[in-house]
């Protein structure tokens, strides 16, 4: 099976949905209007949770986020978070990521609105829960907002062996990006700053290693002043390492 979402020029969000075996797509229920110019914002993603196998659409768009499942035989939705409490804008980027550890069915979802606040919650295959690392929002001014959040200056994933979780992301045109942990048992770090990085963090994309728990991340600086130049580096499960600007042109 494979779900697959796609939002038309108009705003207009159609889930749909192949058997794996016939060849044949079927739409999953109705479609979806959203109102938001997908040119500039990607205000959906999909996941599978890793032993239920059932799929969970999250979308925004609105000041809460809706969320969708698909058990294999059932469409359910669409169910506001009613625990995103911590933003007011309307929501222009949405990431979520899927735990691996076995016997889990957990989703991480982070999302930023176009007020610039970033949030992040914890789908447990039942109930959401917002994050604890601060009492507001993650960040308050991610990078390169815009009014229209142009660019999506944040990633999240999930450690692969441990089960623990990485949000990073560039914050209010500063060099040093942010990034809070969690771990598996549901502990939330504190906002840190990883100091070793020299550019401005304003598109971001993050990648797990599939045997291990290290975390590969490439940031590109679109300010003027720094022509686009990138850095890289690796997360080893406790800290930064190997950072280095990959990019200087």
């Amino acid at each position: 099976e494979a779900v697959v979402g796609v939002l038309n020029d108009t705003g207009t969000l159609y889930i749909v949905r192949w058997d794996g075996s016939a060849s044949s797509w079927t739409q999953l229920g109705s479609n979806i209007a959203t109102g938001i110019n997908p040119a500039v914002t990607k205000i959906f993603d999909i996941n599978y949770e890793n032993t239920s196998g059932d799929a969970v659409v999250v979308v925004g768009g609105g000041v809460d986020p809706l969320y969708y499942t698909w058990n294999g035989s059932t469409w359910v939705g669409p169910t506001t978070i009613t625990q995103a409490t911590r933003t007011t804008g309307a929501i222009r980027w949405v990431e979520t990521a899927v735990r691996k550890t076995s016997g889990s069915d957990e989703l991480a979802l982070a999302y930023a609105d176009a007020n610039g606040d970033l949030n992040a919650l914890i789908w447990s295959g039942s109930a959401w829960t917002e994050q604890t690392a601060v009492g507001t929002a993650l960040s308050t001014g991610i990078e390169n907002n815009a009014a229209a959040t142009t660019m999506r200056a944040f990633d999240v994933k999930y450690e692969t062996v441990s089960g623990d979780l990485l949000i990073m992301w560039g914050n209010s045109a500063t060099v040093d990006p942010r990034y809070v942990t969690r771990t598996a048992a549901g502990a939330w770090s504190a906002v840190l700053t990883a100091t070793t990085f020299v550019e401005i963090p304003s598109i971001m994309n993050m990648a797990a290693e599939p045997w291990g728990d290290r975390i590969a991340v490439g940031l590109q600086n679109d300010t003027t002043a720094n022509s686009n130049d990138g850095d890289c580096g690796i997360w080893n499960g406790s800290a930064w390492v190997n950072t280095v600007n990959c990019d200087v042109a």
